[in-house]
């Protein structure tokens, strides 16, 4: 099991540079977070044609939310 932050929102995670569509600074921290947890928790490299994965949200708070926006990050 990998356990990950919450992700910042979809409107956090990204901003418009240039006109065009960037990882904000929340972003990029979000995805360097994530990436070292998945090192401190050594997470062997996914490998083969087909792997399935089993997503469990725990929300920080109670706040309604869309969870389809959780698998974008």
């Amino acid at each position: 099991m990998i356990e990950l932050r919450w992700p910042p929102t979809v409107n956090h995670y990204y901003t418009v540079a240039k006109k065009r569509k960037i990882l904000s600074a929340e972003g990029r921290a979000y995805k360097e977070l994530c990436a070292w947890g998945m090192l401190e928790q050594k997470v062997p490299k996914l490998k083969g044609p087909k792997f399935s994965i089993c997503i469990t949200a725990r929300p920080p708070d109670n706040r309604r939310r869309d969870l389809d926006n959780l698998l974008k990050p």
